[in-house]
């Protein structure tokens, strides 16, 4: 009997984990449960936005396929992909108890047999905001842009009675759901879904100044580099740029100090979840699963959050441990959030339908390249972005524009070499020595999104 139990973050990036090379960056319990599973190195998501990216993961099918693009699906409880299954109901119709707790935010859809959904505590907390009674400039907020009506991006959380988090609440919750089932002969499939480190980044002592801002260097976009970005990811206010120039770079580092704190506070929570798995007795049969939908920028080319198709924000954490799983183990290949379905799937016995794209991580080979898409609106039209990635290059360009063909002129590619330019500073879209890698890219991209391609969705946020 198998149990799985699947950790998922909301906008975490790679860096963020010590297990992934950050020496800095204090994660102890997923460092323990990587040296004891898979890690995944080149996991890539499906989109970087939330809801496209989490369909994709759990119905093993790409965007283009389930023509969910954006978030609009979730906000205005948008249509599921008609006909499409998600991987925990074919658990449930295996025997096992599915439920999710925490962030859901996907189509309404009767995914989990329970669902649990929880975000923050308002009464503290919001995505723009600490709740009134609470002081802004004690607790450090700093807000997107500097503008009091945005997102916060570094605060410290609200102290309230014997400590508790969002983080720690969804914990407890999940504790409580893992004592009562314990008894239960059937397997569970259970999802903890943090809406950490996503915004409001709020990190709670002493996380918060767990972290030296002396510490925090960063890749501080140029003059040139800010200039060379396709039109797709440049703001269309009158400053271009005005989000990024209104933060000094004390307020960048001071950014990733409170983000990495909030990392270290999940890693916390973590440490708590698998102990008392532990203490049922229940961890030894039991596969657990961290990943991330997407990651996050905060201020490197110019840019925040997510929406843009960076290394930063397309590669996530992907760490399984458990029953059958070589200790250890480092993947460096490429992989792709649709893989996740049909390896658990395979882990616990069940067939894999053949629709589902995605193939089993532990059984075969890496993936030549990885696709994703997304669909935002530029000018006051949706413009739908499409991307293709190797261990070699990363490509993204304009595939539709108000639901008709991107003439050649409206492309706007980015082409990046990620051998020689990690980083991705350079543009060699337009260079025509790169013409021919071009034109293999975009043919390789149209031939991987054609089959099952859905037009746009209408709404778009």
């Amino acid at each position: 009997m198998l149990n799985i139990l699947w950790i998922q973050t909301d906008e975490q990036r790679t860096d963020s984990l010590a297990c992934y090379g950050n020496p800095r960056v204090r994660t102890p319990n997923l460092d323990a449960l990587a040296a004891r599973g898979a890690v995944f190195l080149n996991h890539q998501t499906q989109s970087p936005v939330c809801v496209p990216s989490r369909v994709s993961e759990l119905t093993s099918r790409y965007p283009h396929q389930t023509g969910i693009l954006n978030n609009s699906g979730h906000y205005t409880w948008g249509r599921w992909p008609k006909g499409v299954a998600a991987f925990p109901e074919l658990f449930a119709a295996a025997g096992y108890v599915t439920v999710n707790l925490g962030k859901y935010h996907t189509p309404h859809h009767p995914t989990w047999l329970e669902n649990w959904h929880f975000e923050w505590f308002p009464g503290e907390a919001g995505f723009t905001g600490l709740a009134p009674g609470f002081d802004e400039a004690e607790h450090e907020v700093i807000h997107l842009g500097g503008r009091p009506d945005s997102v916060i991006v570094s605060g410290r959380y609200p102290e309230v009675a014997q400590g508790r988090t969002p983080q720690s609440h969804l914990v407890d919750q999940a504790l409580d759901w893992l004592g009562m089932y314990s008894h239960v002969r059937r397997p569970f499939l259970m999802r903890v879904s943090f809406l950490a480190p996503h915004t409001p980044v709020l990190a709670p002592e002493p996380f918060y100044g767990m972290y030296d801002a002396a510490d925090m260097d960063w890749d501080v976009p140029t003059a040139d580099l800010l200039a060379s970005r396709p039109c797709y990811e440049i703001p269309e206010s009158g400053d271009k740029h005005a989000a990024y120039r209104a933060h000094t770079d004390a307020e960048y580092r001071r950014m990733r100090c409170t983000y990495y704190g909030l990392v270290s506070h999940v890693d916390q929570q973590v440490g708590r979840l698998l102990d008392g798995l532990a203490e049922l007795g229940l961890l030894e049969q039991t596969l657990v699963v961290y990943t991330s939908d997407h990651g996050d920028l905060m201020g490197e080319y110019g840019q925040f959050q997510k929406g843009v198709f960076y290394d930063i924000t397309t590669r996530v954490p992907c760490i399984i441990a458990g029953p059958g799983v070589e200790a250890g183990s480092r993947q460096v290949g490429l992989s792709e959030g649709v893989d996740l379905a049909p390896t658990l799937l395979r882990m616990a016995g069940l067939p894999v339908p053949d629709e589902m794209v995605g193939q089993d991580l532990f059984h075969e080979p890496p993936r030549p390249d990885v696709i994703g898409e997304i669909c935002l609106p530029r000018g006051g039209v949706p413009v739908r972005r499409s991307w293709i990635r190797t261990a070699h290059w990363s490509l993204d360009v304009n595939t539709q524009i108000d639901g008709a063909p991107a003439p050649c002129e409206l492309r706007d590619g980015k082409l990046t070499d990620l051998i020689a330019d990690p980083l991705e500073h350079v543009n060699l879209y337009h260079t025509p020595a790169y013409a021919e890698v071009v034109g293999e890219l975009e043919a390789r991209l149209d031939e991987r999104t054609r089959e099952g391609r859905l037009s746009s969705p209408v709404a778009v946020d």
